[in-house]
């Protein structure tokens, strides 16, 4: 009877102690709260009206793999910095924040915005140092310390005539004509002289149809039509891209006047688009829209058929100027953690997993499958036109372009090739080369001011360059350009010392 007692007592003390642990297991996986972060990117051209069911799918993934909540905070471009800068400034939680162009990212970290990551890609993001290289980060280091990652993408790229095929057709020309003629000189203007017969035959067949459109909103014809490295705000650069370290002004160089006074010329020839100054519209809406024949573009692997895709026409590419890389091109796009961030630890892991992670990589770019896009019987990308969710126009900003799905058109080995390139392009010798602006802030903005009031004037052809050129000059010269260049100079060679670049 007492062994019965006894085995009794053992019995319901386990059952008491095994209950209590369980339900201290429970009590303390209940209080386990899913982070929330923050996600923030620019977008130029995009639809996102469908971001909450977007992030709530990407949210599942997190969920699982880190206990983290995502919710997606794209903005558009005109009022990006606006918004993220009341949001910085009011302690607004912000836990990943992509910047887009040099000078974005460098005025946040100017301001003390972005924290130090060395520490947390050791740590937490070591796919990511792994996939961009070291080398590279340099590009976004600022006194010693890593403040951003760079989105894997094709960082190369050279220069390039978009053309619209069925035109060449007619006319019977072919690419590879156009592009034996291009390639017989270096000379930039006589490389743009072997279109004037196309565009006065185009001109004159399609009275409606400008031969040449501008690029993008904001720039002249012919504002990227150039091989120089503009360290940073282009208010003095290295010259055939970067080959040497010696700082100019490229608005005073003799290749700056002959390329202006081309674009005078296809102006007055009635070659450029009217209203090419106040153009507020991208080249591939120009193309569809059918307004325009031909643009200057960013050459690289699988261009020609992504503005086959978005314009709606078939497309070619003439390359004009050799794909190379600099610093500012790497700094296009790059992803930082703010100090507002509430979880930086977290935030990393996430980082990386955007990186890793194909299924996330796809629902940035795409949307939902089934609902947003379907996919081919080759795994490529047909989107829908219900205009829900679509970032394919931005998938080079958004984690890692070479684990999403290619678009349709784009040829199966788009990524085998952008990696070539970014591999073979040439590297000036600046590369990782970061300038310091604010001994000269009061300039650089002055500078700044004056650019925008001449340059896309000269640049679209609208204005003599006789007679402009010298005003731009006298503008440059009055708002510092000298100081700047003294200054940006003199960082180069103290950067170029330490890192025994000769």
């Amino acid at each position: 009877m007492r062994k019965r007692k006894l085995f009794l007592f053992v019995l319901l003390l386990m059952v008491l102690l095994l209950g209590s642990g369980v339900f201290v297991n429970q009590t303390t996986l209940a209080s386990e709260e899913t982070d929330e972060l923050v996600v923030s990117f620019p977008i130029v051209y995009g639809n996102y009206k469908d971001v909450d069911l977007v992030q709530e799918e990407i949210s599942k993934i997190t969920r699982e793999k880190l206990n983290v909540k995502v919710e997606l905070l794209p903005l558009r471009i005109g009022n990006f910095m606006q918004q993220i800068n009341l949001m910085l400034s009011g302690n607004e939680q912000l836990d990943l924040l992509a910047t887009m162009g040099s000078n974005m990212l460098s005025i946040y970290e100017s301001q003390g915005h972005l924290l130090a990551l060395d520490d947390l890609l050791n740590e937490y993001g070591k796919d990511i140092k792994e996939l961009v290289g070291e080398d590279l980060l340099q590009a976004t280091t600022f006194y010693g310390e890593i403040k951003a990652t760079l989105p894997i993408r094709g960082y190369a790229s050279g220069v390039g005539l978009l053309i619209r095929k069925d035109i060449l057709d007619e006319y019977n020309i072919s690419v590879k004509e156009l592009q034996n003629k291009v390639d017989s000189t270096d000379n930039l203007v006589e490389k743009l002289d072997v279109f004037d017969s196309l565009f006065a035959k185009t001109k004159e067949d399609r009275p409606h149809l400008a031969p040449v459109v501008p690029t993008a909103v904001g720039a002249g014809v012919f504002t990227m039509y150039n091989d120089i490295v503009p360290l940073g705000n282009g208010f003095g650069v290295l010259m055939d891209k970067g080959a040497e370290l010696e700082v100019v002004n490229w608005y005073a160089t003799e290749e700056y006047k002959n390329i202006l006074n081309k674009a005078r010329e296809w102006y007055e020839a009635g070659y450029i688009m009217k209203g090419a100054a106040q153009n507020q519209d991208s080249c591939e809406n120009l193309i569809r829209a059918g307004r325009g024949f031909s643009s200057f573009i960013s050459a690289k692997p699988g261009q020609a058929e992504n503005m086959s895709t978005r314009s709606g026409k078939e497309m070619v590419i003439v390359d004009l100027i050799d794909p190379y890389v600099t610093t500012d091109d790497l700094q296009l796009a790059a992803w930082t953690i703010p100090r507002n961030s509430r979880n930086p630890e977290k935030a990393m892991k996430l980082l990386n997993l955007m990186y890793t992670d194909p299924d996330i990589q796809n629902l940035l770019t795409y949307g939902v499958e089934g609902k947003h896009y379907k996919l081919n019987e080759k795994r490529k990308v047909v989107t829908f036109e219900n205009g829900g969710y679509d970032m394919s126009s931005m998938n080079w900003i958004l984690g890692n372009r070479f684990i999403q799905h290619l678009l349709v058109d784009e040829p199966d080995d788009t990524y085998k090739m952008l990696k070539k390139i970014n591999e073979i392009a040439f590297r000036p010798k600046s590369l990782g080369f970061i300038f310091d602006q604010s001994p000269v802030r009061t300039e650089v903005a002055a500078l700044t001011a004056v650019t925008e009031e001449y340059g896309v004037a000269l640049e679209t052809g609208v204005v003599d360059p006789e007679i402009v050129l010298s005003q731009f000059l006298g503008r440059l010269e009055d708002a510092g350009i000298n100081k700047v260049i003294e200054e940006k100079q003199r960082q180069l060679d103290e950067w170029a010392e330490e890192n025994n670049i000769e």
